[in-house]
């Protein structure tokens, strides 16, 4: 089991038994997030360098315009050297907004926004104008029974990604 893994398991106890709040960890969360970026690359199913140019220079613009609305930018996406066409996800800590960010971002960068409770999650989750997926990490059922219940989503995963969704689903 990989070290994160125990932290993140720890610390949900922690935080289920009210000794901690989700504030509390967010350098631990942070730095957790960050080791794991460098690991990380998102590959691009682009076949020229023109066309990564762009998605750099768009990813680059997302970035300067979170920053100058108040959010922290812990890691800038990045191309790394090397072949073909890759990008470093970007890590934004998007807590301290001085306005709300509710743009589709189409690239490699991860928000995060900490808050003081599960409620307090549920009700970010839902301050968008987007709401195909969502997906709760958590080792508690009667959690994600209350998520599944509260948040406004389309799909709703317990313990998986939210990239995709089913064909089957009518939208």
């Amino acid at each position: 089991m990989s070290k994160s893994k125990i932290f993140f398991n720890q610390i949900s106890k922690l935080i289920e038994q009210g000794l901690y709040n989700y504030k509390d960890l967010s350098n631990e969360f942070i730095s957790i997030l960050k080791s794991k970026r460098d690991e990380l690359i998102y590959k691009l199913k682009l076949t020229t360098s023109e066309e990564t140019e762009i998605l750099v220079k768009r990813v680059e613009n997302i970035e300067k315009k979170l920053e100058k609305i108040g959010a922290r930018i812990i890691k800038e996406s990045k191309v790394p050297k090397g072949k073909g066409f890759f990008i470093t996800p970007g890590l934004i800590d998007s807590t301290n907004l001085k306005e709300r960010f509710d743009e589709e971002i189409f690239g490699p960068i991860l928000q995060v926004h900490f808050v003081g409770s599960f409620s307090e999650a549920i009700d970010e989750a839902n301050n968008t104008k987007f709401g195909l997926a969502a997906s709760l990490i958590s080792d508690s059922r009667p959690l994600f029974d209350e998520f599944h219940s509260s948040i406004n989503s389309g799909l709703v995963n317990f313990n998986a990604t939210t990239t995709g969704a089913s064909g089957a689903l009518p939208f």
